[in-house]
């Protein structure tokens, strides 16, 4: 039971940290309008909270349907006990609060010029954006964005334009 919370607190964890990535330019901009620290990290913790309980709910659920269609099967009717669903749930409450902490404190220390700055200093190190269409478009942009390598100089001897 023990591993299972941390493995799947650090999954939720993991999760926040590219929700926090994904969302720079938004702690820029709310930033720069005035959010605090503190406002950020609220935001993050409560979000890391609402993904646990939600998981909660669905693992109560899942385990109470299953356990009362058991006990069916049996001939008895026994309901999930009211203490265990609340002790279970304030548990996926706990585990986003701890895991989604760090997460969040990442985000909220971020300077706002930093974090409104993000897509651009990307775009400027030579990662090349995402394309929509597909095939040798594709190839062709990522061997001449990376403009090292052997990459580029194996489609170019091989004829590919």
């Amino acid at each position: 039971g023990g591993i299972s919370l941390l493995v799947g607190g650090i999954g939720v964890m993991n999760i926040m940290l590219i929700t926090v990535t994904e969302r720079t330019r938004e702690i820029g901009v709310r930033k720069a309008l005035g959010a605090t620290r503190r406002d950020i990290r609220t935001q993050f913790v409560v979000e890391a909270m609402i993904v646990c309980l939600i998981g909660g709910l669905i693992g109560v659920l899942l385990g109470g349907g299953l356990g009362m269609l058991g006990a069916q099967l049996l001939g008895a009717l026994v309901p999930p006990p009211v203490g265990a669903v609340v002790v279970s749930l304030l548990f996926a409450l706990g585990i986003g609060l701890f895991f989604g902490y760090y997460p969040a404190n990442k985000g909220g220390r971020r300077a706002p010029i930093e974090a409104l700055r993000y897509e651009q200093a990307v775009w400027r190190t030579g990662v090349p954006r995402p394309r929509r269409d597909s095939g040798k478009a594709s190839l062709e942009a990522s061997s001449r964005t990376s403009g090292r390598g052997l990459r580029g100089t194996f489609y170019r001897s091989a004829g590919v334009s």
